[in-house]
């Protein structure tokens, strides 16, 4: 009897089964995103506090049930057929914002109305999934499409340079296309999905790894591309991030001082504004005003290009240790944490995320080339970075401690050893001193002592958060200080107890894979993380690496107790987020790697996982970016000694205007301003009412000479006249003091 010899699955069979795979758990765990839903009217609505109104679940409502690593499928609230399309994230948003804000609670759904008029006379309903299934079961099937696909795309012959160059260019062109012929979509796409960012993203890692053609084209596709994509979506169409009303324009909260700071700094060589103390990134703010003829959208393109640069170059780095699919991973990570906190913002994060993925690489080439003086540069990037974002501070003497025992050559060498330790305090020092440096250059008074950090230890003991010891410290950082101090001598264990509490967030909620209300990654940056964290155990190819890494996650962990994910979510780990992303990317290459594995044994071939190609990247671009950066962060502190703008009326300075109720490209209709300055009501209601009842066209114009922001009759806003001022626009500090010259 002869033996039947069944075919080996193809590529093609493999891809195939884990598209269908896909397709069968995405219907299973998100019917409604596909309309496949049930809906019933919100009969029962009871207005409660300002524009918030409640409504209970009809009665044949049922809830979707937990999930840890998949994200729930969307209720949906409609008034008169169309949907709101504001998730806030409380009840408080709510009731201050309103304008089409909504969120269910454990029995009903919290509300307002899309134009914070009265709901009499409308009608709503609540769409809701057609069924909802344990997580489990999709969760399994996803888990399957996954590996069917890596065991697909192993089977693929690897690569060669210059066909991943060619590749990575032709998804980069592609795009770029998209942005010629259809800008707003593709825009659009990058900021509220996850396909094209993903695309580009691949496309960033292929010439990553492409060797001399892809390092050419590199920088266009990773930073001037997506900073291009950044401008038309802020600065052309209009968008606008909560901590802005208009296309980078109007800066509230945080950002709103960070602006002051650097235009004083700008228009007077020093600033009077200490705010928290920080003086770096407005330093490197007022720097961008000056070179870009202070354009406010130049300024933004420019800085994102920074950012997106530096990732461009760790990118290249770091493709020898997480392949395409692990570079790719980091990338796609990366600019879903810098969308949400860095583009088209006046927020530190702009200049202590470049500086977080400048040292990483450091650190990764150092620790490969088992070079001190590398690594201790990277420390120094670090500290600056920390000093310009405070945040996992614990990570600086953690990577400290690993540079004297990888490099300090033991107690047999003591000599060694004493320079190796100096030398990294050294730079750990100089790295947070540069602050005191840049306050000495630009601000003559003094700063609040323990500032932040005072009321996150008090939400800390007090199981509360930053803004309750805030209000009723009444800001007074020194204040809730000896408070702490009090809690602290009355029962040490609060400390304890308080510290465990941060951990909640790791595990189940995926703290650093949350993207504010964007919630898809959760699951999938949690696993992978642990899977890199499985590969630096025990993957011999990445024990170079596995000494700093371990040491900055335990800095990390540390760090968390005192940065506490209540108060800022991830802002503060933004210098120290590309570890975390690095650590993603290690886990996808090492999830590869067991397909290939796979993929082999099913052909009955060798089963040991083929060596990556070794780019021989080194730190010279890595340590040019960095001079490049702290030499345009110096600039002001040294040349503008006198006011570098002329008192020559009051002008707009081109990238300053915004027509609302107009035809032309920078155009917003007076619905969607009065929905943007809805975010601003929550703390300055008095605004909405000047707005409101304003019934001309008008122009939103940031007047560099004046007060800041002025709202004008849009005909003297075309001549660039003072014109009719309809409402000035004052925040904390809106007139600034007059140059003071030498």
């Amino acid at each position: 009897m002869s033996r039947i010899n069944f075919p080996k699955p193809s590529p093609v069979l493999w891809l195939t089964t884990a598209a269908i795979l896909f397709i069968v758990a995405a219907l299973l765990a998100y019917p409604g995103r596909v309309g496949l839903i049930q809906e019933a009217a919100l009969t029962n609505i009871q207005k409660e506090e300002g524009l918030l109104l409640y409504s209970p679940f009809p009665p044949e409502m049922k809830k979707s049930c937990g999930r840890v690593f998949l994200p729930q499928d969307e209720i949906l609230v409609l008034e008169d057929g169309v949907g709101l399309t504001i998730l806030a994230p409380g009840k408080k948003d709510i009731e201050l914002a309103g304008w089409g804000r909504y969120r269910s609670g454990s029995k009903g759904i919290f509300f307002s109305t899309s134009d914070g008029e009265e709901a009499k006379g409308r009608n709503y309903l609540v769409r809701w999934p057609a069924w909802s299934v344990r997580e489990w079961m999709p969760g399994i099937l996803f888990l399957a499409a996954f590996a069917s696909s890596g065991i697909g795309a192993a089977q693929l012959q690897p690569l060669k340079p210059r066909l991943a160059a060619g590749l990575g260019a032709a998804i980069a062109g592609f795009v770029t296309l998209g942005m010629l012929l259809w800008p707003g979509c593709v825009a659009d796409g990058f900021f509220t999905g996850g396909g094209l960012p993903l695309a580009w993203s691949f496309s960033v890692a292929l010439l990553a790894g492409g060797g001399r053609t892809g390092a050419i084209l590199l920088f266009p596709a990773g930073a001037v591309l997506p900073a291009w994509i950044c401008h038309e979506y802020f600065a052309v169409l209009g968008a606008s991030h909560p901590w802005f009303l208009v296309g980078g324009l109007l800066p509230l909260s945080d950002a709103n001082m960070h602006f002051t700071q650097a235009f004083e700094i700008l228009r007077q060589g020093v600033a009077t504004t200490s705010f928290n103390g920080r003086f770096l990134y407005p330093l490197f703010l007022s720097a961008l005003m000056h070179w870009t003829g202070e354009n406010a959208h130049l300024v933004q393109f420019f800085s994102a290009a920074i950012v997106l640069g530096c990732l461009a170059l760790l990118a290249r780095t770091i493709s020898s240790l997480g392949g395409i699919t692990g570079t790719a991973v980091v990338i796609f990570l990366f600019w879903l944490y810098f969308r949400l906190n860095g583009a088209w913002l006046c927020m530190t994060e702009n200049l202590g995320l470049p500086l977080g993925l400048l040292a990483t690489g450091l650190f990764i080439v150092g620790a490969r080339d088992k070079r001190f003086g590398i690594c201790a540069a990277g420390l120094f990037l670090f500290s600056t970075g920390m000093a310009t974002r405070p945040g996992a501070m614990f990570v600086l003497p953690a990577l400290a401690v690993f540079c004297v025992v990888k490099f300090g050559g033991g107690l047999g060498n003591l000599r060694r050893l004493a320079f190796v330790a100096t030398a990294a305090g050294f730079a750990m020092v100089t790295g947070l001193g540069t602050n005191s440096l840049a306050s000495a250059l630009v601000y003559k008074g003094s700063s609040p002592a323990y500032q932040n950090f005072a009321f996150s230890l008090n939400g800390l003991l007090t199981v509360s958060d930053w803004s309750k010891s805030h209000n009723g410290g009444k800001g007074d950082p020194a204040q809730v200080m000896e408070e702490n101090k009090r809690l602290l001598r009355e029962n040490p264990s609060l400390l304890l107890t308080g510290s465990l509490r941060t951990f909640e967030y790791l595990w189940p909620k995926g703290f650093f894979f949350r993207f504010d209300k964007d919630i898809r990654f959760v699951g999938v940056g949690s696993l992978l993380a642990l899977a890199g964290l499985a590969a630096l155990a025990f993957q011999r190819s990445l024990a170079e690496q596995r000494g700093w890494i371990f040491a900055a996650l335990a800095g990390i962990f540390l760090s968390m107790p005192f940065a506490p994910p209540w108060d800022a979510g991830s802002r503060p780990y933004a210098v120290t987020m590309p570890i975390v992303f690095l650590l993603c990317g290690l886990g996808m290459a090492a999830f590869f790697d067991l397909c290939k594995i796979a993929a082999k044994a099913c052909a009955i071939q060798s089963t040991e996982p083929e060596v990556r190609a070794h780019l021989q990247t080194n730190a010279t671009p890595l340590l040019a970016a960095a001079v490049f950066i702290m030499l345009l962060t110096c600039t002001p502190g040294i040349f503008s000694k006198k006011p570098t703008i002329e008192n020559a009326g009051r002008l707009t300075k081109p990238g300053g205007v915004y027509h609302v109720g107009g035809t032309d490209n920078h155009t917003l209709s007076k619905t969607e301003f009065l929905a943007r300055l809805s975010v601003l009501g929550m703390n300055y209601p008095e605004l909405q009412g000047a707005f409101q009842d304003t019934q001309d066209s008008f122009a939103l114009m940031v007047d560099w000479n004046g007060p800041r922001f002025r709202v004008v009759d849009f005909s003297s806003a075309l001549t660039n006249q003072p014109g009719k001022e309809i409402h000035s626009v004052v925040f904390d500090r809106s007139v600034l003091a007059k140059p003071t010259g030498d």
